[in-house]
């Protein structure tokens, strides 16, 4: 139902890493012919589970584009250039270098905010 993406970077002893924090607001449609009762505890499971897929996905798509495309379509120089010029212009002869190897963790934070069967 919402989602909001924030990126930030780091930039120690010549290392470049990256962090996208994820915070996710869904709504979870029951089978009504299934239909069993989510407890609140099963349903923290479900949250921690689809953070866990999110993350895992998020972070292969990214690797997958720094090896196979090496094309920057997330936007991380322009994060750089915005936030430190001087550093941007340190780095960017090497970024298409520097892009294949940067470190990225992605971290969700998912909101399960309606259900039918326990709201």
């Amino acid at each position: 139902s919402k989602s909001s993406t924030k990126t930030s970077y780091t930039y120690e002893n010549d290392e470049l890493s990256f962090a996208i924090n994820i915070d996710l607001h869904v709504l979870l449609g029951e089978d009504q012919i299934l239909r069993t009762d989510i407890t609140t505890k099963k349903l923290n499971e479900i949250q921690k589970k689809a953070e866990k897929k999110l993350n895992e996905e998020v972070e292969n798509i990214i690797k997958m584009v720094q090896s196979d495309f090496n094309t920057d379509i997330f936007g991380f120089s322009n994060i750089i250039y915005r936030k430190n010029p001087k550093l941007w212009n340190k780095i960017r002869k090497d970024w298409k270098n520097i892009f294949k190897t940067v470190s990225v963790k992605v971290k969700s934070d998912i909101t399960i905010d309606n259900t039918a069967f326990i709201k």
